[in-house]
C-alpha cells in the first residue's frame, strides 16, 4: 500500500510542475500548446545518463566479486535505470519508427492507415509514454525467454559434449540410491561400460564449500569426454589413486590452485586427507568443482550410494533392448530409480524449465494486461481531445467502419513501438547477463521465433486495446463534434 501511494505521488509531480506553467491566455485561444519544460533541453542527455549508468551497473554487478544479494539488487537498479533512459529516449524515436510500422499499414489501408501513422506522430511524448508500458513488459519476457532458451542449450548441449553413455540412472530428485544398483546395471547383456557417481558436499582449502565428483578411473575414458585444458587427457584418470585430483577451472580460478598444487578435503562427517591436482578441465555444468576416484572417496568414509548412473551400451546391441532389459532389472530390485536415454533426460530436464517459464510467463503477462490498460487510456484521451477533427472527418464522408480503422491502426502502432523496444532491450539485458555468467557455462541463445511471437502479441494487444476508443471515436455524432469545445 505503500509503495503505491508513494509511488503514484511521484508520478504526479512531472505533469504537476506542468499545470502549474499553462498560462492564463491559454483560456481564450484555441489549441494552445504547452510550453516546453525546464529541463526539456537537458533531458536527452539526462535520457542517455541513466541509460548509460543502467549498463554500467548491469556490467559491475556482473563482473566483481560482490555477494549474491548485492549483485541481484545492482542488477535490479541497472534495470530500472535502463528502462527509465530508453522510456526518455523513446519520443525522439517514436517518428521514424512510426514512419517504418506505419509503411505496411499505410501500404494496405489508404488513407485510413496514413491518419492512423499521422495521428501517432502527433505528440510523440504520449505515444512514447503509452508504449513505455508495454515496452517494459515485453522487455521482461523476452529477457526471460532468452535467458532461459540459454540455460536449457548449456545443460542439454553438456550432455552431449560430456556424457559419451547412453543412459543415465537417477532418482525424482537426484537422492542417493543403492550402490548395488552399479552390478545389477553391470551384468546386464550388451551393457559396455557403466559410472556411478556421488556428489558429496564437501568443503576445500583452499578452495571453499564444493561438490566432490567421484568416478571409476577404469571406465572414466569410455563413458566421459573431458574438455581439458594446460595439455591434460585421458590418461589423468588412472593417476588419480587416494590422492590425485582434477579440478574444473572456475574453481583453479577463484582458489589460485594449479596443477601440482595440494590441497584439503572435509567432509561433513569431518574426514580430511590431501590431495594433489593433477590436471585442469572445463565444464561449469555437469562436473563443477573437483573430482576424485572413488577409491579416495571410500578413503574418506563418503557413503557408497550413487546419485547418477551413467550406462555405455555393446557396439552393435540393439539400443531398445538394451534398454529394456536395463529398465526391468533396476524396476524390480530399485523401483524408485529411473532409466532413461539421453534424450529423455534432457527432455524431462526441458519440461521442467518450461513449467517454471509458464509461471513466469503467467505473472508477466499481468504486466502486459496493465499496459493495455494505458494503450486504452491515451486513446481516449487523444480521441477527446481531437472530438472536432473526428466530427470533420465524419462530415466529409469518413465511414463508422474507417473511423475505427484509423483508431485500430493508430494503437497497433503504438503497441508495436512498444514491442520493439522491449525486444531490444530483452536482449541486451539476456546479451549483458549471459556475457556475465560465460564461466558458467549459460550462453547467449536468440530464439527468433519466440520473438517473433511477442511480436505478434503486441500486434494482438493493440487491436484489444483499441476496440473500445475505436467504438467511442466511430459512435460520436458528427453535429455534436463539430461544435465540441
Amino acid at each position: 500500500l505503500l509503495i503505491g501511494v508513494v509511488v503514484t505521488v511521484l508520478a504526479s509531480i512531472g505533469p504537476a510542475l506542468r499545470a502549474t506553467r499553462v498560462p492564463p491566455i491559454a483560456a481564450v485561444q484555441e489549441g494552445a500548446v504547452l510550453p516546453r519544460g525546464r529541463l526539456s533541453r537537458i533531458s536527452p542527455y539526462l535520457a542517455a545518463l541513466f541509460l548509460a549508468a543502467g549498463i554500467l551497473l548491469f556490467v559491475y554487478a556482473l563482473f566483481s566479486d560482490l555477494g549474491a544479494t548485492e549483485a541481484l539488487l545492482l542488477l535490479a537498479g541497472g534495470a530500472i535505470l535502463v528502462f527509465l533512459g530508453v522510456g526518455m529516449l523513446a519520443r525522439f524515436i517514436v517518428r521514424p519508427l512510426a514512419k517504418v510500422i506505419g509503411a505496411p499499414i499505410e501500404a494496405a489501408a489508404g488513407t485510413t492507415g496514413h491518419i492512423a501513422r499521422a495521428n501517432a506522430t502527433r505528440n510523440p511524448a504520449r505515444t512514447a509514454a503509452t508504449a513505455a508500458a508495454l515496452m517494459i513488459g515485453v522487455g521482461l519476457v523476452t529477457f526471460v525467454a532468452i535467458f532461459a532458451q540459454g540455460l536449457m542449450d548449456s545443460f542439454t548441449g553438456a550432455i552431449d559434449r560430456v556424457i559419451q553413455g547412453d543412459l543415465i540412472l537417477r532418482t525424482q530428485n537426484f537422492d542417493p540410491f543403492p550402490a548395488a544398483a552399479e552390478p545389477a546395471t553391470a551384468s546386464v547383456p550388451g551393457v559396455a561400460a557403466t559410472e556411478f557417481l556421488r556428489f558429496p558436499e564437501i568443503r576445500a582449502k583452499p578452495g571453499g564449500s564444493q561438490v566432490l565428483n567421484t568416478i571409476d578411473p577404469a571406465e572414466a575414458a569410455n563413458v566421459f569426454n573431458f574438455d581439458w585444458r594446460g595439455g591434460a587427457s585421458d590418461a589423468l584418470f588412472e593417476q588419480l589413486g587416494t590422492d590425485g585430483a582434477l579440478i574444473e577451472t572456475n574453481l583453479a580460478k577463484s582458489s589460485g590452485l594449479r596443477t601440482g598444487d595440494t590441497f584439503t578435503v572435509t567432509t561433513n562427517r569431518g574426514n580430511s586427507g590431501p590431495f594433489k591436482v593433477l590436471g585442469e578441465y572445463r565444464d561449469p555444468v555437469l562436473f563443477t568443482g573437483i573430482t576424485v576416484s572413488d577409491e579416495a572417496a571410500d578413503r574418506l568414509d563418503i557413503p557408497p550410494d550413487p546419485s547418477v548412473g551413467v550406462v555405455k551400451f555393446e557396439p552393435g546391441a540393439d539400443a531398445n533392448a538394451v534398454q529394456r532389459e536395463v529398465s526391468d532389472r533396476i524396476e524390480q530390485q530399485f523401483p524408485i530409480v529411473e532409466v532413461q536415454s539421453n534424450a529423455e533426460f534432457k527432455e524431462d530436464w526441458e519440461s521442467q524449465i518450461d513449467q517454471l517459464l509458464s509461471l513466469l510467463y503467467a505473472l508477466l503477462g499481468i504486466s502486459l494486461i496493465i499496459s493495455l490498460f494505458g494503450i486504452v487510456n491515451a486513446l481516449v484521451l487523444s480521441i477527446y481531445e481531437r472530438t472536432r477533427e473526428i466530427g470533420m472527418l465524419r462530415a466529409i464522408g469518413t465511414t463508422r467502419r474507417q473511423m475505427r480503422a484509423i483508431v485500430r491502426y493508430e494503437s497497433i502502432i503504438t503497441a508495436v513501438i512498444g514491442g520493439v523496444l522491449g525486444i531490444v532491450i530483452g536482449v541486451l539485458f539476456a546479451w549483458i547477463l549471459t556475457r556475465g555468467l560465460e564461466d558458467q557455462g549459460i550462453g547467449f541463445s536468440f530464439p527468433v521465433l519466440t520473438l517473433i511471437i511477442f511480436l505478434v502479441l503486441a500486434v494482438l494487444a493493440g487491436v484489444l486495446a483499441a476496440m473500445l476508443p475505436a467504438r467511442r471515436a466511430a459512435r460520436l455524432n458528427p453535429l455534436e463534434a463539430l461544435h465540441h469545445e
